[in-house]
């Protein structure tokens, strides 16, 4: 891949290998909520489990990323970051309402 023209080389490992991890990590995880049988509660278990650490997961490589990359980021491009800190509150907020359906669900099923 051919980088745009101005772009700083921070290479492409840095940023996307995780990334990629962490869209694979998502997707296997949406695979089990789609065969999870709701009426079992070991699997709810299970899967409240999965979701508390894949959330977890998440929220450390934010902080993580906003320590440590999004600096040097910004140090190339002032304001490159604003938006993906925008958008790392988008998601925390969607994992919080993601871990409050399953308590939810729980609830119902004990």
């Amino acid at each position: 891949m051919k980088p745009s023209p101005g772009a700083s080389h921070v290479g492409p490992a840095l940023y996307s290998l995780i990334h990629k991890g962490i869209r694979h990590r998502l997707y296997t995880f949406s695979i089990s909520a789609g065969r999870i049988d709701y009426s079992n509660d070991d699997q709810i278990n299970e899967f409240q489990k999965n979701l508390t650490a894949l959330v977890a997961s998440i929220r450390f490589h934010h902080t993580a990323e906003e320590k440590f990359v999004h600096p040097l980021i910004s140090d190339r491009i002032p304001g490159g970051t604003v938006k993906l800190e925008e958008e790392h509150k988008i998601v925390d907020r969607q994992m919080s309402y993601l871990t409050g359906y399953m308590e939810g669900i729980k609830a119902k099923t004990a």
